[in-house]
């Protein structure tokens, strides 16, 4: 990776770190767009086709989750199924290999979470739910850098993964402070 991409990352990863260690859905959601804008451009500039296609498909999942949580609506369960039906497709038409299926895994851990709207496991609080799925997702996405020898993205995805484990820690104090 040349310097150019790698600080398109960096600054990527440091938006998503960040806001998953204190925000809340809607600003994770927002911070999210950002995220993956800056991923947009990072795949362009190294010809990621599927990584442009997978960012896309979250831009539109967070602007449409944003939206049904600024207007204090659920998400139906039939928007789940058709961003499901859409990463489906996406993945089918983009499938590389095997290493795939972990992506594939991250991507619909994603698509549940942030589609999540109810109470869980004694969980009230939708932001725990969040970052729980979301540390699941730095997982697989850390395993990935492995699998392919990326190693110049694990630094940033562990990163994102501690502020993750941090913003859980955060949310789970407060469920209970407020219990």
């Amino acid at each position: 990776m040349s310097v150019n991409t790698t600080l398109i990352v960096a600054i990527a990863y440091i938006v998503l770190g960040y806001s998953l260690w204190h925000f809340q859905k809607t600003g994770v959601l927002i911070s999210g767009v950002v995220f993956n804008v800056l991923m947009i451009v990072f795949f362009l500039l190294v010809g990621g086709v599927a990584g442009i296609v997978a960012s896309g498909i979250e831009i539109v999942r967070n602007v449409l989750f944003y939206y049904n949580e600024r207007k204090q609506r659920e998400n139906s369960v039939w928007l789940l199924v058709a961003l499901a039906c859409v990463v489906v497709f996406a993945n089918a038409v983009l499938f590389t290999g095997i290493t795939d299926v972990v992506m594939w895994i991250a991507t619909f851990v994603g698509l549940y979470v942030y589609w999540y709207d109810k109470d869980f496991v004694g969980m009230r609080n939708k932001v725990v739910v969040l970052k729980a799925g979301q540390i699941v997702i730095s997982i697989c996405y850390i395993v990935y850098a492995f699998i392919l020898s990326l190693w110049s993205q694990l630094p940033f995805e562990s990163l994102v993964l501690m502020f993750t484990v941090l913003g859980f820690i955060s949310a789970v104090k407060a469920q209970m402070s407020t219990e």
